[in-house]
């Protein structure tokens, strides 16, 4: 893996991302610095500790993370503030798989820059958010993101499908959800909706308890 500085955002708060030799060419970023192996582990380390912190008893943990989940990361992007790590997101491919904000930073809008920087590396950047992961979910339909609902069932199996590691367990199935709070975020961004249509994908490491909406950027083919 090779460790790419991409943005700088202020004086004080720099973006990396890393990328898996073979998607290194697919971004584009503002700068390019190569970083060296220690570094890299450095960092690894750093997203281990965000999403640590952020999910708490929630999290896989780090061995799973390490061992499972990273398998099938093909970019990770790591937001340092002071030289501190302060939020994180992989991605598999187009899909945002994880994404996170270390306690000690929350409240700045920096998932929104994750969501963006997500974006800018990605134009068909998209991410399945759990029903009741309120705050997420008002997050992703900020008013300064183009993330938007994705219902049709054959276009979010076509989207698993293009990923890493589900192989043949892209087939997803749904559920019409009727939920308050989610209208009230939703109308948020201007959207009056009262059904939504939820999402499980059998493959997944979830159980069928488990719902999620997708969301994609700018809903590009």
């Amino acid at each position: 893996m090779s460790l790419l500085l991409i943005l700088n955002v202020t004086i004080d708060t720099i973006f990396y991302v890393m990328n898996n030799k073979e998607m290194i060419d697919s971004v584009t970023p503002v700068h390019q610095i190569i970083l060296p192996a220690d570094r890299q582990k450095k960092h690894l380390s750093q997203l281990v500790e965000v999403y640590e912190n952020a999910y708490g008893e929630g999290w896989i943990g780090k061995n799973k993370y390490l061992e499972g989940t990273l398998q099938n990361v093909t970019e990770h992007h790591l937001l340092e503030i002071d030289g501190k790590p302060a939020a994180a997101l992989d991605m598999n491919r187009d899909r945002i798989i994880s994404i996170a904000v270390h306690p000690d930073f929350q409240g700045k809008n920096l998932g929104v820059k994750l969501f963006r920087e997500a974006a800018n590396s990605k134009p068909n950047a998209w991410i399945s958010i759990g029903v009741t992961a309120y705050g997420m979910l008002s997050t992703v339909l900020n008013e300064n993101l183009d993330y938007n609902l994705v219902e049709d069932k054959n276009k979010i199996e076509k989207l698993y499908r293009k990923i890493s590691g589900v192989d043949e367990n892209y087939v997803v199935n749904t559920t019409v959800v009727s939920d308050p709070t989610i209208s009230e975020v939703f109308s948020k961004k201007g959207i009056e909706k009262i059904k939504f249509i939820a999402t499980h994908r059998p493959g997944s490491i979830h159980d069928e308890r488990y719902q999620q909406l997708v969301f994609q950027n700018k809903l590009t083919d």
